[in-house]
């Protein structure tokens, strides 16, 4: 990056003008007009220590933002702010770099740690912020923040006031060092790692456990970052800002954050509520008379450029139209997935008013499993689908909870018992992944299982398939060509669509890992009717139960209603 300050210095003399002191006197007064502003107004502040700043309105309305972080910052306010941009507009060098040299000069008692995914961006930026102290036309602007000079290292540096400016990654370096402003710039290293729930989780307890706990007491929080996935970190705090402003209990003393963001291309007529400072979208444009009586400032329209000075719309088009849908979406847009989805469109969704009768072909319920009952924790998600002497696949249910392992057993019973107690029983079957959590609990499943008296038959352990678009492909491709049919009508839908058309970006992935195994499973268990000869000791265990079942059932119904309880050949 280029640093200079635009030069006002050595004005020439105007032999018509006043005298020579006079006109000393204005250039005096001008250039200390023009070193306030520069002080005051962070906008002039770019402009006059970045020689290639152009300002568009998105920098303005950055720049006021950040004005504000500023002022809650100093009135101990704990200010949040997330800015979420696209590539190359210029979200770093004036959030990182120019806001640092600005917060530094107006007070040099502050400490800012800028914090990246490792330390190469973070150092650069300490360097370019040191550079801008350096010179002598910001000493002129800001006289009392002086560098150190016993402070060489571009990772950490002080002024002589005890502020200053340090550098670290999310992978290390954090503890033990303290700031009254964070500012995380980019804390994940692509896609690939956001898509990575053990990466995504550690990053949220480096956030929470170290982050967090490094700022001073009144601090202010600086995000910018590309939303790669609905569960990275810009993800996690905008749901947890979601909560605070809906009053979830809970959250009555966490800090919302001012979320900003500016798609590259804009998909509504864009607004700013001159009171709160808030975006508003429209899918219509306002007329300029609403605009007034609402106090707006028009923005820009739908389909327009975010800042046509430095990327045209027809550049953006450009790159929209060579990357994958998904890239784009994220890196431009700041959507992790595309409206509509990527994996799973809303086109592959097929509602039918009713299903099958159950007997008529396979039914088999696959689990996938999570043992706890906290927020943090993932879904317990049973999917019972049934695949019909058609070939056609209908989703008979969607069981979906947060459990203890004993809550977990007693939902998969009670859905192996729904098929089992019918009249004329399908040919049932549970599917269930093997991993550590069916390890954990096994042998408790067992257990409850036996004492059930469901036979063991009708269980398959499956392997695990690590990449979920990889598990999930025959779902996909029977989805795409109709052959997966979803019945209407059900409350569990509006949240199984929204799952499958944020998939892979999207926090939640259970319902479409269970569907997906349980597709699997009656793929590999060939066309209905067709019973091979390894299911004979499976079927004979589902005639076992059923008898027994019913039997026991009616003696249950005798008992309640005071008539002696009668023997049989299979009474347990």
């Amino acid at each position: 990056m280029s640093l200079i300050v635009q030069p006002d210095h050595n004005l020439p003399f105007d032999p018509d003008g006043p005298d020579a002191k006079e006109q000393a006197g204005r250039y005096a007064l001008a250039e200390m007009a023009r070193r306030e502003l520069i002080r005051k107004d962070f906008l002039e502040h770019c402009m006059a220590f970045h020689v290639d700043f152009r300002p568009g309105w998105v920098h303005r309305d950055l720049a006021i933002r950040l004005t504000r972080f500023y002022e809650d910052l100093m009135a101990g306010l704990r200010p949040r702010l997330m800015i979420l941009f696209p590539p190359r507009h210029g979200k770093s060098a004036t959030a990182s770099i120019l806001a640092s040299s600005w917060f530094l000069g107006l007070n040099p008692l502050l400490k800012i740690m800028n914090i990246g995914y490792n330390l190469d961006l973070p150092l650069e930026f300490s360097k370019e912020v040191r550079e801008i102290l350096k010179m002598p036309a910001y000493q002129e602007v800001f006289p009392d923040t002086k560098l150190r000079v016993d402070d060489r290292s571009a990772e950490s540096w002080r002024t002589t006031k005890s502020g200053g400016f340090m550098a670290a990654g999310m992978q290390g370096g954090i503890t033990g060092k303290g700031a009254n402003i964070a500012i995380i710039d980019d804390p994940l290293k692509g896609q690939e790692e956001a898509d990575n729930p053990t990466a995504r989780e550690k990053l949220w307890l480096t956030y929470s456990a170290v982050v967090r706990t490094r700022l001073a007491p009144g601090g202010g929080i600086l995000v910018i970052q590309t939303h790669w996935n609905d569960d990275d970190l810009a993800g996690r705090l905008q749901k947890q800002t979601e909560d605070v402003l809906n009053k979830v209990p809970g959250t009555e003393h966490i800090v919302p954050f001012e979320i900003v963001k500016f798609p590259a291309i804009s998909e509504q007529h864009e607004y700013r509520d001159n009171m709160t400072h808030e975006i508003k979208r429209f899918d219509t444009r306002l007329s300029s008379e609403e605009v007034d009586n609402l106090d707006y400032t028009h923005l820009r329209d739908k389909g327009e450029a975010l800042h046509p000075e430095r990327y045209s719309l027809e550049e953006l088009l450009s790159l929209k139209a060579e990357l994958p849908q998904r890239i784009f979406s994220a890196l431009y847009q700041q959507n992790p997935v595309p409206e509509g989805g990527i994996y799973f469109t809303s086109s592959m969704f097929h509602l039918v008013p009713g299903l099958p009768d159950p007997s008529a072909g396979r039914v088999t319920t696959a689990w996938d499993l999570a043992i706890g009952k906290d927020s943090e924790h993932n879904y317990t998600v049973g999917a019972t689908v049934q695949m019909h002497s058609s070939s056609t696949m209908y989703l008979r249910n969607i069981v979906r909870f947060k459990q203890q392992t004993h809550g977990i057993v007693t939902a998969m019973i009670r859905e192996a018992q729904y098929y089992m107690d019918m009249d004329d029983p399908p040919d049932y079957r549970i599917a269930i992944e093997g991993g550590q959590i069916w390890k954990t609990m096994e042998e408790s499943f067992m257990n409850q299982w036996r004492r059930a008296r469901l036979p063991t038959g009708m269980l398959t352990i499956v392997n695990p398939i690590t990449d979920k678009q990889v598990r999930a492909r025959p779902l996909q491709l029977r989805m795409e060509e109709g052959s997966f049919r979803i019945p209407q009508g059900h409350a569990w839908f509006d949240e199984f669509q929204h799952e499958f058309l944020r998939f892979p970006g999207g926090k939640d992935h259970d319902q479409i890992d269970a569907c997906a195994w349980a597709v699997r499973q009656l793929e590999a268990a060939g066309a209905p009717g067709e019973r091979p000869s390894t299911h004979m000791h499976d079927e004979y265990g589902h005639r076992l139960y059923r008898r027994r079942y019913k039997h026991q059932r009616t003696q249950d119904i005798l008992r309640a209603a005071g008539a002696p309880s009668r023997g049989g050949p299979m009474a347990a």
